[in-house]
């Protein structure tokens, strides 16, 4: 590019005055200078405010919002995208790290695909105490490096927020982050995305991940039940469902309604469990899914 872009970073914030400075410190020390960095503060009771005050104090390119908690990272993150004022718009955690070229590395390869509407990274996935682990993506699951609706349908989400870059035109025409889900809203808008861009997962790993017993994404059972509901209101929809990839989407939903049931069951949620068992044996899509089904109704009466 004959110049640097603007590009905007946005950050949640909510109680991560633990990692924060990390955080902010990683966007502030990027290659790629040219940048402003919002950070939205969903209603913080520990030290992230006066973390964030203290920050802007010291670099002009950080401006700041406090909201009143809402408990979800998508109204935040809506938020940053109505003040970003860069042509492009980059997503970071409050609790992970960027590596110094993560945005000059993935602004290069905007240049001349006009195309391209959102690119990602690999990363590493460390510990509360900043212990390095494994590649949170195998490099054999990154497919050539592009990510299309069907691979994010059937093979799950493998873009990491954190690692996200994408045009600001890109944000707006797909968004804003569908704000009833709370730990899937980055999944939703990654399928919109790529129904109208394409999608780049760079094999480099750019970010680290941080895995601790605060972050959102362990509620699995939260995460399974959005997953349910963007698979019928999202997915369903917009799919043939009598041709092979319908057919596809018959037999997942089969499944995650089967398995969503079982989970459930498990928590004690009886009710829900049997909802879901019905949905999972009206598809039909799968006949040894249908006999799991009908096993686990027995089981789980």
């Amino acid at each position: 590019m004959d110049h640097l872009p603007l590009i905007s970073v946005i950050t949640p914030v909510h109680n991560a005055a633990a990692y924060l400075p990390e955080t902010i410190e990683s966007v502030l020390a990027q290659s790629h200078t040219t940048l402003d960095y919002i950070l939205v503060d969903d209603g913080s009771t520990d030290a992230s405010r006066e973390i964030i005050a203290h920050y802007a104090a010291c670099d002009v390119r950080i401006r700041y919002h406090f909201l009143p908690h809402q408990g979800r990272p998508a109204p935040a993150r809506n938020h940053g995208i109505d003040d970003a004022r860069g042509a492009f718009i980059a997503l970071v955690d409050a609790d992970d790290i960027w590596l110094p070229d993560k945005l000059a590395t993935q602004i290069a390869r905007f240049h001349g695909n006009d195309r391209l509407g959102l690119v990602a990274t690999n990363g590493k996935i460390i510990d509360e105490n900043g212990t390095v682990g494994a590649d949170m993506i195998g490099t054999d699951r990154i497919e050539n490096g592009h990510v299309s609706t069907a691979s994010l349908i059937f093979n799950g989400n493998r873009i990491a927020t954190s690692s996200v870059l994408m045009r600001s035109d890109c944000a707006t025409t797909c968004g804003p982050f569908n704000t009833d889900y709370r730990v899937s809203d980055d999944y939703a808008m990654w399928l919109r995305v790529s129904r109208l861009y394409e999608i780049e997962i760079l094999e480099a790993p750019l970010i680290y991940y941080r895995r601790h017993t605060n972050n959102i994404s362990r509620d699995r059972l939260r995460a399974s039940e959005e997953l349910v509901r963007i698979l019928e209101h999202e997915i369903v929809p917009d799919t043939p469902l009598m041709n092979d990839i319908g057919q596809r989407v018959r037999r997942l939903l089969q499944r995650k309604y089967c398995s969503l049931g079982k989970r459930f069951a498990k928590s004690g949620q009886r009710d829900k469990a049997a909802e879901n068992f019905r949905k999972s044996l009206d598809l039909r899509a799968d006949l040894v899914v249908t006999a799991k089904t009908m096993l686990y109704t027995m089981l789980y009466r």
